[in-house]
């Protein structure tokens, strides 16, 4: 603003001033005089000078809005609506008081600190708050200037804008909670609350970086510790380090050129704690199909995250004479209810295939939400692979057609579908770590059988199975599926990590696979752990009224379900030493037979996780009693018993002992029940009888 523009506004000033009561205008007085104008702002574009006055009687700070091109639109932000307020008055004698003394730099821009309202840096606040005068300046500038992030951090974020060798500072600095952002240059445009240098570096930061940058920003020293915790490392040992740098570009942690391999925390943290199981369901052996008229369609469809959708339709179909392609009325679905052919020709398996597909079809409506960004994680693996790897055991032996296809099983036509065959081969996964001077690899093999193979990427394949020369061959178990997942389904021969990573990562990545695939330790220092003590146990837990009966073997502080039954050794880590632990099949073989001989189910249940019982087989003819007193005989301990909400009786038999004490005339008798050391006192088995209860 000029001094002719100065005296002009500070007569309007004072004219306008009379339209503000004689009181309020004195106590407008009294509040500028105790200094209880903190700061103001010009904003020539908006054509508008912003002030913030402290209340007199609190530590209350208003917002006042004078408007130049018309005074009467001013107001304040305080409660007071019988016209203009003190604060207001105390605003306008703050500014006449300026103009009054002529000060040079009084209502005149200082690109050293200007404060600017950024809720949302996009390109429409860009363009709003860019002067047309400056539009072509800043064009040029963009052109013409190197411009790059010199700093970012605790929202301050520092930019070099150079010209011909000239390096001219630009800084934005914003608060937590508070959308306004201190702008800094160092030119002298004195016009515009932006030089083009501030517009230059804003248009800058949105084309390379979020609209929330300043809120990211700010929290950046927040996430840099999240993400060095999330590795087991801290800042300083990421920042001293020379393999490892913090990328705020992508928010991570970047290892060389190899930023997607490093052990990062979004593989890491899909890992479960909880290695128990979710789900199971019965199993049969294999019986010849080959005579059966029925051909089952496995129809796969993507959803919107890329991940695969399996569904199993049976249709009526033959063999043409030369046995090499398969005819099929693809017209209608079958109704396996309504259709003679269907309830003639199929067995016990083929309902068990219609059943899975039923129980697939609800497990894949999880999938449906899970957002784009998002991987699986491993219990919504477990539970579908658990359905579906027993589903392509059941196909090995039937005719099976294979189906890409968007339009749906109605709209399927024979040319979409190609004769494919189920192989009861698995692809086998293992897990090498080599270890150098300071670094580590975990080295990934995908195989079936004694060949090697190399995965094809998600949205080239089943995801569930390995398509190779018409023949599927399956996962050995959702864990190595679930690694596949990890790797963000590409060809990852290695994962890397430095050596202050060593510990972290065995806790959260060996621990939880070692027992599911065949894991190798490849280190000199690593001792075989020769003297530790065995534990057979079977944990118990209540699931979707089924109770579920996990067997563990603890070998000395190392827990391993014994029905993943892995190849490799296992692992333990104290005080920095790792050990190796040889697993004992023969044991573990002998309590898996001893579970699965209590009950006639078993026998048909060996799935990868668990046994299970629905509460009324459980408790059926107190069969878990006999249960519980086969396992304590062959020290096999149980726990989660406490836990089951449908099973309110202790599993332990009554234990019943008398004493008689006799004199000349009298004689008494002491009787003692208890379960398992808890004695119960015979008035509270009385009313258990009289009550006609079965617990006491």
């Amino acid at each position: 603003m000029d001094q002719k523009e100065k005296k002009t506004l500070l007569r309007r000033l004072k004219d306008f001033s009379t339209f503000i009561s004689l009181s309020v205008r004195y106590r407008g007085e009294q509040l500028w005089r105790s200094k209880h104008v903190q700061s103001i702002q010009y904003l020539p574009d908006q054509e508008m000078i912003l002030s913030w006055v402290k209340s007199g009687s609190s530590s209350v700070i208003y917002e006042v809005e004078i408007h130049l091109d018309n005074f009467f639109n001013s107001h304040c932000n305080c409660p007071y609506d019988w016209g203009f307020c003190k604060h207001l008055s105390a605003s306008v004698y703050y500014l006449m008081s300026g103009l009054h003394r002529n000060a040079k730099n009084f209502l005149t821009i200082d690109q050293a600190e200007t404060t600017v309202e950024i809720a949302k840096l996009d390109k429409s606040w860009i363009r709003k708050n860019t002067p047309n005068a400056l539009n072509e300046e800043v064009a040029i500038l963009e052109k013409s200037a190197n411009i790059k992030v010199d700093s970012m951090d605790n929202g301050h974020i520092k930019l070099g804008i150079s010209v011909n060798d000239v390096k001219i500072p630009v800084e934005f600095i914003s608060s937590k909670g508070i959308t306004k952002v201190v702008t800094k240059c160092t030119c002298k445009d004195e016009l515009n609350i932006l030089c083009k240098h501030k517009i230059a570096g804003l248009r800058y930061l949105n084309n390379n970086y979020k609209s929330d940058v300043f809120d990211t920003c700010l929290n950046w020293q927040k996430e840099k510790e999240q993400l060095a915790s999330s590795h087991g490392l801290t800042i300083e040992q990421v920042e001293k380090s020379k393999l490892l740098h913090f990328s705020f570009d992508n928010r991570n942690i970047s290892f060389g050129h190899k930023t997607n391999h490093l052990m990062s925390n979004g593989l890491l943290s899909l890992i479960p704690d909880d290695k128990k199981g979710l789900d199971a369901d019965l199993t049969s052996d294999m019986t010849s199909y080959e005579e059966y008229g029925i051909v089952y369609v496995l129809e796969v469809s993507y959803f919107n995250n890329g991940v695969p959708k399996i569904e199993c339709v049976p249709y009526k179909g033959k063999l043409t004479k030369d046995r090499t392609r398969i005819k099929s009325n693809f017209k209608a679905i079958f109704d396996p209810v309504q259709d003679d052919v269907f309830q003639s020709k199929a067995g016990h398996l083929d309902y068990e295939i219609l059943r899975r597909n039923t129980k697939l079809t609800s497990l894949f409506k999880e999938i449906n939400y899970i957002p784009v960004e998002d991987k699986l994680g491993y219990n919504i693996i477990s539970r579908i692979y658990s359905v579906l790897s027993v589903l392509f055991d059941l196909l090995t032996e039937r005719r099976v057609l294979l189906a890409f296809s968007e339009r749906g099983f109605y709209n399927l036509k024979l040319k979409d579908c190609s004769p494919i065959e189920v192989s009861p081969q698995k692809i086998n996964v293992s897990i090498t770590q080599k270890t150098h001077e300071e670094t580590g690899s975990l080295e990934l093999s995908y195989r079936i059988g004694d060949q090697q193979i190399a995965p094809d990427e998600k949205n080239r394949t089943l995801f569930w199975g390995f398509l190779r020369e018409s023949k599927l061959y399956p996962w050995q178990n959702s864990a190595a599926l679930f690694l596949f997942e990890l790797t963000d389904y590409e060809n990852t021969e290695q994962f890397n990590f430095i050596r202050q990573q060593s510990d972290f990562v065995f806790e959260r990545f060996i621990r939880f696979f070692q027992d599911k695939i065949e894991i190798k330790i490849e280190d000199s220092a690593v001792k075989p752990l020769l003297e530790m003590n065995l534990e057979k146990r079977v944990y118990l837990k209540e699931q979707d009224g089924f109770i579920l009966f996990i067997p563990v073997m603890v070998y000395g502080e190392t827990e391993v379900n014994m029905m993943h039954n892995s190849v490799g050794a296992l692992y333990h880590k104290k005080q920095g030493q790792t050990y190796e632990i040889s697993r004992d099949k023969e044991v573990e073989t002998e309590v898996l037979e001893l579970i699965g001989d209590t009950h006639p189910q078993f026998s048909e249940q060996f799935q990868p996780e668990y046994f299970y019982l629905s509460v009324d087989q459980m408790l059926a003819r107190n069969w878990f009693i006999g249960f519980y007193e086969k396992c304590r005989n062959h020290n096999v301990k149980v726990f989660g018993f406490k836990d089951l909400k449908s099973v309110k009786y202790h599993p332990a038999r009554a234990s019943v002992s008398y004493s008689i004490k006799s004199g000349e005339d009298w004689f008494d008798v002491d009787m003692n029940v208890s379960f398992d050391g808890q004695q119960v006192s015979l008035k509270d088995l009385r009313r258990a009888m009289v009550n006609k209860e079965n617990l006491v």
